[in-house]
């Protein structure tokens, strides 16, 4: 929570305004239980704590292809094989990077990259800066609606067998192709909480949790995904599965979760994207 949000706190508390009333509003614009009770400290009674916290609490759950495993993940690197799909761990307790080798077959892939061809439009971005979108992110975007329709369930469902309930909360599945030259600069999936962009893209629908992302071709040179804390990058290879967390697991936003595309340097690129989100409060 940032300085401009903490200032507020103290302000409507010298003013009066009652614990839970500013819990309720720090809810409302995307923090988290336990971000907020520290900071009210006793302005909240045992009891109203106990019972905000069984009403805004948040669980963040996990993809199917995890299973139960529930362990600490910083044994990363180890190839681990669940019920569905065998699976790569990198990174720490703080943040990782699951990579399922080979998760969708070549066909669905190729499949998907002729359909995608048809319906590609300049990619944008959420959040305004003194960059113009084109030069923060330079891709093309093909939305959902536009793939043809059997491949499109397709697609979902087998996003589903992957991600299970997690799936049942997400956005339509957005393609993404980078010509040569094209990137996609550092950024991180979330929402930032109390900002314009939390309440336009996240508040009637949840903070986003789960990313996942597929490799729909193995590009020639360049193209790679990097994790700017995990400094570790990943190249582009058809099938290939990438599924990171961008929040911790109380649902408080990661900055760890960092991330670019790098720019293509031979051939192109296609992936597809699906952001699964937390419900959103009420």
């Amino acid at each position: 929570m940032n300085s401009t949000w903490k200032r507020w706190v103290l302000e409507n508390t010298l003013k009066g305004v009652s614990g839970k009333e500013l819990y309720l509003t720090l809810i409302k614009h995307g923090f988290v239980h336990e971000q907020i009770v520290p900071l009210l400290g006793a302005n909240l009674s045992a009891q109203q704590t106990q019972q905000l916290a069984n009403k805004y609490r948040v669980s963040v759950p996990l993809p199917a292809f995890l299973g139960d495993d529930k362990s600490d993940d910083s044994h990363c690197s180890n190839i681990r094989t669940s019920e569905t799909v065998d699976y790569e761990t990198f990174g720490d307790s703080d943040f990782c990077v699951y990579k399922l080798t080979g998760g969708f077959d070549s066909d669905l892939c190729e499949a998907a990259v002729s359909s995608i061809k048809k319906g590609l439009r300049p990619s944008t971005i959420t959040t305004v800066s003194s960059d113009k979108p084109q030069q923060y992110r330079t891709s093309s975007t093909c939305d959902f609606a536009s793939l043809e329709a059997g491949l499109a369930e397709r697609l979902s469902d087998k996003l589903k067998s992957l991600m299970g309930k997690v799936h049942d909360t997400s956005e339509p599945i957005q393609a993404q192709h980078y010509d040569i030259d094209q990137e996609f600069k550092q950024h991180t999936d979330y929402f930032e909480p109390g900002s314009s962009e939390y309440s336009k893209f996240a508040g009637r629908r949840g903070q986003r949790s789960w990313t996942c992302m597929v490799y729909l071709n193995t590009v020639e040179r360049g193209g790679d995904t990097e994790f700017l804390h995990l400094k570790k990058r990943f190249s582009p290879k058809q099938g290939d599965v990438l599924v990171w967390c961008n929040v911790d697991k109380n649902g408080i936003v990661n900055p760890k979760s960092l991330h670019q595309a790098h720019p293509v340097e031979a051939g192109e690129k296609y992936v597809i994207t699906q952001w699964c989100r937390l419900p959103a409060t009420k």
